[in-house]
């Protein structure tokens, strides 16, 4: 949906930084790694939030027997972030409320009373396993719908995530190449 491509987020940086607008090649390959760290400074405001979220009538993934998801898949495409789940909601239909994270598999042996009303979920590496108290006992089974930051492909960032101020793409590839000229002073000493 956006317009911006690669030139023109090149050409924003070169004005921002008052450079000569044939030097932005040089920008160009920083830009995926400047689109994530604004999802990143997105997801972590809730007030902007939303525009780095996949939508949970697309995003979703199945449980097997056991409670378990492979997010595999998903990591690869619509490329979720896995350190940002905590950001997003991930959401069962039999229950009203999102799942809650667990930061531990030690808090995830620990049942408790109220599993009926709030699922859990938990990580271990690509795997997101479940708990919650289910009809008839068991695992939860099913799908979960996931609305949970992803890294978004130049052509899906919308002009939003771009420009704002000190979250966006822009500031995001300004800050990575003052990283990189940083880094570079120090291996000249």
């Amino acid at each position: 949906m956006s317009s911006h491509k690669e030139e023109a987020i090149a050409i924003l940086v070169a004005k921002r930084l008052k450079v000569d607008p044939s030097e932005t090649l040089r920008f160009v390959p920083l830009i995926p790694a400047a689109i994530l760290r604004a999802v990143q400074k997105f997801a972590e405001r809730d007030d902007l939030r939303h525009h780095v979220l996949t939508d949970p009538a697309q995003v979703t993934v199945d449980l097997d027997g056991s409670g378990v998801a492979d997010l595999s898949d998903l990591i690869d495409d619509p490329r979720i972030v896995l350190n940002l789940l905590r950001f997003g909601e991930i959401t069962h239909a039999n229950f009203d409320f999102p799942l809650r994270r667990l930061e531990t598999t030690a808090q995830a042996r620990f049942a408790s009373a109220l599993d009926s009303l709030f699922p859990k979920y938990w990580l271990e590496g690509n795997k997101l396993k479940t708990r919650a108290t289910v009809e008839g006992g068991g695992a939860l089974s099913g799908a979960l719908a996931l609305s949970v930051p992803y890294w978004m492909t130049l052509a899906q960032v919308p002009e939003i995530v771009v420009e704002t101020e000190g979250v966006g793409v822009v500031d995001s590839l300004i800050e990575l190449l003052a990283e990189e000229a940083d880094g570079d002073d120090a291996t000249d000493r």
